[in-house]
């Protein structure tokens, strides 16, 4: 298996378990609606916002959020954008920020692959230029700054939910782990940079 391949592969099973954790998410907000109401059942009672703040998203969800935090991040713009629903059900509904979540895990999940495949195999130079190697460099940095920054405001908001509250720390390792990496690639892309402005007596 060539490495495009193995980086679709993972890209596309990644993309499936997040659809199919959305799926099943809104099974188990019936299932704990009903044992609300197993639990007294000869009252009839109302669920009210505490019920939903400490139960949606449901677990599964949290779950696909924690794995896929930075495509969840770069999905939030389009439930501003986009508020209508391309597909609602009684119990599903399908808007474009899912949509737009499953594709960029998809390309969250392939773009991580490619990285770490190719740390395991014979590095090869990119033909891409310095300006543009730096522009990546420095939007992966501020896009992790702005990660931790999300996560660490959920943590400290006391108006943030119970589910809000699970899924924050796992923001706060992705942040940590974009920052390292691309703080290591703008390390090497500076120490590039002052070889070749210091010529031959840089290396002495």
């Amino acid at each position: 298996m060539t490495r495009s391949q193995f980086c679709w592969l993972v890209a596309v099973l990644q993309t499936a378990l997040a659809v199919c954790l959305w799926w099943y998410a809104p099974s188990q907000i019936v299932a704990a609606q009903q044992g609300m109401h197993d639990r007294y059942p000869n009252q009839s009672i109302e669920l009210g916002p505490d019920f939903y703040r400490r139960n949606v998203p449901a677990p599964a969800e949290r779950v696909s959020l924690a794995l896929n935090y930075p495509a969840a991040i770069l999905a939030g713009p389009l439930n501003i954008l986009f508020p209508r629903p391309l597909y609602e059900t009684r119990l599903r509904l399908l808007s474009p920020k899912d949509l737009a979540f499953f594709g960029w895990t998809g390309v969250l999940w392939f773009w991580l692959t490619s990285k770490l495949y190719r740390s395991r195999s014979t590095p090869t130079r990119l033909r891409m230029s310095r300006s543009l190697r730096l522009s990546g460099i420095v939007f992966g940095l501020i896009f992790a700054l702005f990660m931790g920054a999300i996560g660490f405001e959920t943590l400290a908001n006391r108006l943030s939910t119970t589910p809000e509250r699970q899924v924050a720390p796992f923001g706060l390792l992705w942040s940590i782990g974009f920052t390292v990496y691309f703080g290591w690639k703008l390390r090497l892309e500076l120490a590039i940079a002052k070889q070749w402005a210091g010529g031959p007596d840089a290396k002495s």
